[in-house]
């Protein structure tokens, strides 16, 4: 349990940043009766199409920024609030979740190769960029959560930030006939050619729970080239893995941009003998689709979502709600919500100076809990999840405990760290 006595000081007291929240909370009549299984009232509200404010453009560049962070671990660098977008990491992991169908049909396909190539589409979905994105999403607070529920495509996802140093995100989501899980660790270098590497560690699972098949896939390298010289691109590339337990694969190839054919893709599914069953081919800037190797016909998996304009953060349709707080939200979601950060609030809003004394505010209380944590031989653990390691790899990895949804359905939230 937590003693939130030890942060009673003034500087760390609780702002009331409430005046400043969306207000989009008039419940969707339309939806009268709803029989899926993660349908949670609280959601059924109509979705955010945009933000409060408009992204102000200050003629400055993020990735300039990192020149003087040559050979420097860039999760420990510090970049201005302007370039931050309205966005925790907790909440843009949430974001791939808009391609929710895919698992959704998946985990009713009875074809485990099949299986495989939507496990492979989805995790293509993750890295889908737009090249103007180019802003840094806010790293959370030790213990910071996030949670959202999709009523339409019956699911619902939380995250919490299990680690400082490193920072370490861990997610959990669940639907009808799948739950999937991950860390969102990464190694990420500048170097001196203007080349920006982030390479993701660990790997991601995915449970399908109506044939006890679970699937594994490692990531794929986002790359940001010409940061220094040249007209900047955002691209994936390399090869990454997606597997069962029975021992079949699907093997990706992300081709570079490099060669003169960025965005495109090609992989094999292929049985535990090593005899091709699909293909995976393609552009992850536009349609993926699947071909039966033996019959030759094709189907579309996926179609890439279009993004907004550059005032909007080149945010996706889905994207703008991640961020909304509702009036009936205020008062039901547990008080370490990303949606309750006052400097992301006030990025929304564009209000620059604001966010930053705020983001400098709940660092240097950040620091201070850390801090007393020492001097009390307090050992942070996370809330939801258990630390543990991976039977494949060794690597330590975060697996849900199971008791965010039961905490906040009972509205227990005596024992948690007051973050904002």
């Amino acid at each position: 349990r937590f003693n939130n006595n030890i942060f009673s000081n003034e500087s760390m007291k609780f702002k009331d940043y409430s005046n400043i929240i969306s207000t989009s909370s008039k419940p969707n009549k339309s939806i009268k009766l709803n029989k899926n299984k993660y349908y949670d009232p609280l959601y059924d509200y109509p979705r955010r199409t945009s933000l409060p404010s408009k992204k102000i453009d200050l003629g400055l560049n993020v990735w300039k920024i990192f020149k003087s962070a040559v050979g420097k671990d860039l999760s420990r660098f510090g970049v201005p609030v302007y370039f931050n977008e309205p966005l925790s990491s907790l909440q843009k992991f949430c974001e791939p979740f808009q391609y929710a169908h895919l698992l959704n049909t998946a985990a009713k396909e009875p074809n485990p190769y099949i299986r495989l190539a939507k496990s492979a589409t989805f995790c293509i979905g993750q890295f889908v960029i737009n090249n103007g994105r180019q802003s840094k999403f806010f790293n959370p607070l030790l213990y910071e959560t996030y949670e959202y529920i999709d009523n339409q495509q019956n699911f619902r996802y939380m995250a919490e930030q299990v680690s400082h140093h490193p920072a370490i995100s861990a997610y959990y989501a669940e639907g009808d006939g799948w739950n999937i899980y991950a860390n969102t660790n990464a190694v990420i270098k500048f170097k001196i050619t203007g080349r920006l590497d982030v390479n993701a560690l660990g790997r991601t699972y995915i449970t399908y729970t109506d044939y006890d098949d679970v699937v594994a896939f490692s990531k794929p390298s986002v790359v940001v080239r010409n940061l220094i010289i040249g007209t900047i691109d955002l691209d994936v590339e390399g090869k990454f893995q997606v597997t069962n337990e029975m021992g079949d694969i699907c093997e990706v190839d992300m081709i570079p941009s490099t060669s003169g054919q960025k965005g495109n893709i090609h992989g094999e599914i292929k049985d535990i003998d090593g005899n091709v069953k699909f293909l995976l081919e393609g552009n992850w800037q536009d349609t993926i689709y699947m071909v039966n190797k033996e019959t030759g016909e094709k189907t579309n998996l996926w179609k890439i979502i279009p993004s907004a304009e550059k005032e909007d953060f080149y945010f996706q349709p889905y994207t703008f709600d991640l961020n909304n707080l509702t009036e009936e939200m205020k008062t039901v979601l547990p008080p370490t919500d990303s949606r309750f950060r006052p400097d992301q609030r006030l990025i929304e809003l564009q209000d620059i100076d604001k966010a930053a004394d705020e983001k400098h505010r709940l660092e240097e209380e950040q620091r201070a809990r850390a801090k007393k944590y020492k001097e009390e031989g307090f050992i942070p653990k996370p809330l939801y999840f258990d630390e543990t390691y991976d039977d494949v790899t060794g690597e330590l990895i975060y697996k849900y405990k199971g008791n965010y949804w039961d905490m906040r359905y009972k509205h227990q939230y005596d024992d948690l760290p007051k973050l904002f």
